[in-house]
């Protein structure tokens, strides 16, 4: 395998550079489930850097499930399975290394069944400052439809609003941990969509909104339930569309 390069990472530390691009390798099979990382030596060697500098990148990894090391025999790729998705340092790896579609389809998922909910919630504890800001997000994502990172920015931030009017603080921290996953996943949603998508998706958040404003938990929650499967259907386009060839 071609040694990895220390590039294309959030850090500025080497030490700190060492731990993403390894992430991000194993989040690229470049180092396949099932098999052992090269030996200590090898990788100072590859990444030009010290073994305690190596020691302290496994127990990142580890720490994010993505190896387990046993001793005497060495470093193991886990199964994907084994992964905490919910790591800062996997999510970036995810992002960082161009495999995010790869778990995509997974978030796609997880929001449409905590989105559902909290909109059903968020109708019945919603205060009018909420209103009044989601009013504001809907108005930016109408000035956004035709660029991307206005859209997105706001449509993050519209979303977001409503789980935090939920008040329920495990809705609200599952949200902090995926924001920036969230943030790529709908990049790749509008730009695949277009600005037809956007639209549509924006017809979506104004039901949603109206709903939210009557306190209609049902309307509310049906409301969030067509807009995800208007999402789920541009994200399998786009799953095919970003397939590499052959697959």
């Amino acid at each position: 395998m071609t040694p990895p390069k220390l590039t294309a990472t959030r850090s500025e530390h080497k030490s700190e550079q060492v731990v993403e691009t390894l992430a991000q390798a194993i989040v690229r099979k470049d180092y396949q489930e099932g098999v052992f990382l090269p030996s200590e030596g090898e990788l100072c060697r590859q990444y030009g850097v010290s073994r305690s500098v190596i020691r302290d990148t496994i127990r990142r990894i580890a720490a994010a499930g993505l190896v387990e090391t046993r001793h005497g025999i060495g470093t193991y790729i886990n199964p994907s399975s084994e992964w905490n998705l919910f790591d800062p340092l996997l999510l970036a790896a995810f992002i960082d290394s161009g495999n995010l579609p790869a778990i995509s389809q997974e978030l796609v998922e997880l929001r449409t069944m905590v989105e559902i909910e909290s909109a059903r919630l968020a109708a019945q504890r919603i205060t009018p400052r909420t209103r009044q800001l989601l009013h504001e997000w809907l108005e930016q994502m109408e000035i956004g439809i035709d660029d991307i990172e206005t859209f997105v920015r706001a449509d993050v931030a519209f979303h977001n609003l409503i789980i935090a009017s939920t008040e329920n603080r495990f809705l609200i921290q599952i949200t902090k941990y995926l924001t920036g996953l969230s943030i790529e996943s709908r990049r790749i949603t509008s730009e695949i969509g277009g600005s037809a998508g956007r639209r549509k998706a924006q017809q979506w958040h104004g039901a949603i909104y109206e709903a939210l404003c009557q306190q209609n938990p049902a309307a509310a929650s049906d409301a969030m339930r067509q807009h995800m499967e208007q999402l789920r259907e541009i994200m399998t386009r786009a799953l095919r569309t970003l397939a590499p060839p052959g697959d």
